[in-house]
C-alpha cells in the first residue's frame, strides 16, 4: 500500500535477512524476509510520537564488500559534516562529504577508489563521520 503518514511501526519474525532499507526525514528502518514470503509488515500508527534525529553513523551495507558499499549517517542539526575512508595505518584515502548539511538522513556509496578515483587493494578500512561535537568510526572490509 502507500505509506502516508510519516509516524510509522515495523515489525518481523526473528532470523530475517536485510534486503534493503525504507528512509526518510526522521527514519531509518531496515526491511527483510524469509523464505518462501515476505515477513515484515509496515504499519502507520497515529498513537506513536516521533523519534527525534540523533548524529549517528550506521554500518556500512554490505560489510564486507566487494566494489562497493553504502554508509549512511544521519545529522540532529544544520552542522559541517566530514565523512572521509582511511587506510589501516590513519592515511586519509578519500573525503567523501566535507560541507555543512542540515538535519536529516544520508546515503553515500564508496566505490573502493581513493581520492585520485584509483582503485585500493583488498583489506580493512575506516569510515569516519566527524561534526563540531561528534565523531565515530566503523571498520569496512573489501573483499577480491
Amino acid at each position: 500500500g502507500n505509506l502516508t503518514s510519516s509516524i510509522y511501526k515495523t515489525s518481523a519474525t526473528v532470523s530475517q535477512t536485510a534486503i534493503g532499507s525504507l528512509t526518510g526525514n526522521n527514519f531509518l528502518a531496515l526491511l527483510g524476509f524469509w523464505y518462501p514470503g515476505i515477513i515484515v509488515s509496515i504499519d502507520e500508527e497515529d498513537d506513536l510520537m516521533p523519534t527525534p534525529l540523533i548524529t549517528d553513523l550506521y554500518s556500512a551495507m554490505p560489510n564486507p564488500f566487494k566494489t562497493t558499499t553504502a554508509l549512511s549517517y544521519s545529522l540532529a542539526t544544520n552542522e559541517k559534516v566530514m565523512l572521509a575512508i582511511y587506510d589501516i595505518s590513519g592515511r586519509l584515502l578519500t573525503t567523501l562529504v566535507n560541507e555543512k548539511m542540515p538535519p536529516g538522513i544520508y546515503r553515500v556509496v564508496w566505490n573502493g577508489k581513493n581520492q585520485r578515483n584509483q582503485q585500493v587493494s583488498a583489506g580493512i578500512y575506516f569510515c569516519q563521520l566527524k561534526t563540531a561535537n561528534y565523531s565515530k568510526t566503523r571498520k569496512l572490509l573489501l573483499t577480491q
